[in-house]
């Protein structure tokens, strides 16, 4: 039985450049790169190399409680997240799932269409499952750490409470509006779009990028995505402005309607259909 599931995620994921591998319940596609096998150590003994290397761990905030370590000898990074419910079920499953294809390939499937597209999220390094008693698993996924940037929350707090900031917020709306109407026009839905997985790093030239984060949830379709589905994206963005805002108001209802009139214009630069 092993042996057949192993085949299938190989002959389903394991393209592209990753290479599978397998240790008893847990098994995880990596990069092949230099640093192999230092990400599969992290992907199948997370705990213990995080606790050997505790003096050169930094904590993320957010779901899954992601930590970032040093990569290889170059300087580069990675980020390790495990996989937790959010929502209604996060109190029952907390960080056991039965969603197939599991999240943790699905995300890197996904990640990797989209990144073919022109869609900046990080590259996945490593992704894998811990299997339970079927279909139940446990996952994890690590990826780049984009140095430098802060989530859309983060950003828009740190440009809090000063009108000599508003250019600044104002140019921080247009690229995410950019980057989302360009999401959409190569075909990607992001069914949990919020403040917390937009990544912006502002370059030493005052260049702005934007990273889409947490793919797990997406699957990239043939052409664009339909205007229902981009209105139902964009409503799932306000609520989690709403949601922030009634803790820190961060943005208010013109910023709201500028963001909008961003959006629709890159949409009509982009050239998207009206379906």
């Amino acid at each position: 039985m092993n042996g057949m599931f192993d085949r299938y995620l190989e002959r389903k994921y394991a393209r592209g450049g990753y290479r599978f591998f397998r240790e008893n319940k847990k098994i995880a596609l990596v990069w092949d790169c230099e640093e192999i096998f230092e990400l599969k150590e992290a992907m199948f003994s997370t705990e213990q190399v995080i606790g050997e290397r505790s003096n050169d761990v930094k904590y993320y905030q957010g779901r899954g409680s992601p930590v970032s370590l040093r990569l290889g000898r170059v300087g580069k990074r990675m980020v390790i997240r495990h996989y937790h419910h959010g929502g209604a079920l996060r109190g029952m499953t907390r960080d056991i799932f039965f969603t197939w294809p599991p999240r943790p390939f699905q995300e890197l499937r996904s990640s990797e269409e989209s990144r073919r597209r022109g869609i900046l999220t990080p590259k996945v390094l490593a992704a894998g499952v811990e299997l339970l008693v079927f279909p139940f698993y446990r996952g994890n996924i690590i990826t780049e750490e984009v140095e430098g940037g802060q989530d859309a929350l983060s950003l828009f707090l740190a440009l809090k409470d000063s009108d000599e900031l508003k250019p600044r917020r104002e140019k921080a709306l247009q690229v995410i509006a950019r980057a989302i109407a360009k999401l959409h026009k190569e075909g990607v839905y992001h069914r949990d779009l919020n403040l917390k997985n937009i990544l912006i790093k502002i370059n030493s030239s005052d260049t702005w990028e934007v990273y889409i984060l947490d793919l797990d949830k997406t699957k990239p379709r043939e052409g664009e995505v339909r205007k229902g589905m981009r209105l139902r994206n964009l409503r799932r963005l306000e609520r989690s402005v709403d949601k922030f805002n009634r803790k820190y108001k961060i943005i208010d209802s013109k910023e709201k309607e500028l963001f909008l009139i961003f959006y629709h214009q890159s949409a009509q630069d982009q050239d998207f259909s009206e379906n």
